[in-house]
């Protein structure tokens, strides 16, 4: 399987009446958690605006009503 021009390694595992495509990691391509930087929990402190907040709120009841 190619995504963006690499081969990639995939297994293809039943998941009820799905099939789902799982894609498999080398370990050099896994990275340790402590690698990965995160913003600020604080909406405020990530510049996250109250009217931004609310919209993505909204998104989120929208999408899992259907």
């Amino acid at each position: 399987m190619y995504f963006h021009n690499k081969q990639h390694l995939a297994a293809l595992i039943p998941v009820g009446p799905a099939l789902a495509l799982n894609t498999l990691r080398w370990g050099d391509e896994v990275r340790d958690f402590s690698e990965f930087k995160f913003s600020d929990e604080d909406t405020k402190k990530a510049g996250v605006t109250p009217k931004e907040l609310d919209m993505a709120k909204r998104l989120i009841e929208d999408i899992t009503r259907t």
